[in-house]
């Protein structure tokens, strides 16, 4: 019994597909598509028109596929490759960083597709340096916000400590609301009071 959906049953018959109609199904797609030989070498690669140029694309043609990645990223495409040869599993998609000479890495996230029996493959990419580049922004600010953070926690250990060991009883006390926003200990000794019980007490009520 043949339990293979329609759709897939149709993918079968894209071998009978002319290259014109394949390259328009790639095109559609991907930003970016690598066609990878059974010895991993990069036959071909194909960038879409509104993906931004990167410097050294042209050049990967011809390359092997495991030197135009990052250490890191090896590992990844070769597990991609393999089982696109060997098995008939939906691809999974995984994140490639190609490498950029004076730049940053070019993250590409990849599908790997079996083309035929010689053991092509087709890998079908989408840019990620956009997402890159927004992420790296984030982390950025997020770094200026916690140095920002830091100084600010500084100059309150700076306050807090002179504001303590001052002998004279300080009070801050809102002009608005006229309540005390903040004493110090002299404050608290002065009114017999701790300093948590003088804290949001208006402040004209401390007196005849």
């Amino acid at each position: 019994m043949n339990t293979k959906s329609p759709f897939l049953y149709t993918l079968d018959m894209l071998a009978d597909v002319d290259t014109q109609t394949v390259k328009s199904i790639v095109a559609a797609g991907s930003d970016i598509a690598l066609l990878i030989t059974a010895d991993g070498l990069v036959e071909d690669v194909y960038m879409g028109p509104d993906t931004p140029p990167a410097n050294d694309v042209a050049d990967w043609s011809g390359a092997r596929i495991d030197d135009i990645v990052t250490e890191e990223s090896r590992g990844k495409i070769d597990d991609m490759l393999a089982k696109a040869r060997t098995t008939d599993a939906p691809p999974r998609w995984r994140e490639i960083n190609h490498v950029s000479p004076g730049e940053d890495d070019f993250p590409v996230r990849y599908a790997a597709v079996r083309t035929g029996s010689k053991g092509d493959v087709i890998l079908l990419g989408r840019d990620l340096r956009v997402v890159a580049q927004l992420h790296k922004r984030l982390v950025e600010a997020q770094l200026s916000m916690e140095l920002v953070y830091e100084r600010i926690r500084q100059i309150e250990t700076r306050y807090r400590v002179l504001f303590e060991t001052s002998h004279e009883a300080l009070l801050i006390v809102s002009s608005e609301t006229g309540r005390i926003i903040d004493a110090n200990s002299a404050a608290a000794r002065l009114f017999s009071r701790e300093v948590e019980d003088l804290t949001n007490r208006v402040f004209a009520n401390r007196f005849e």
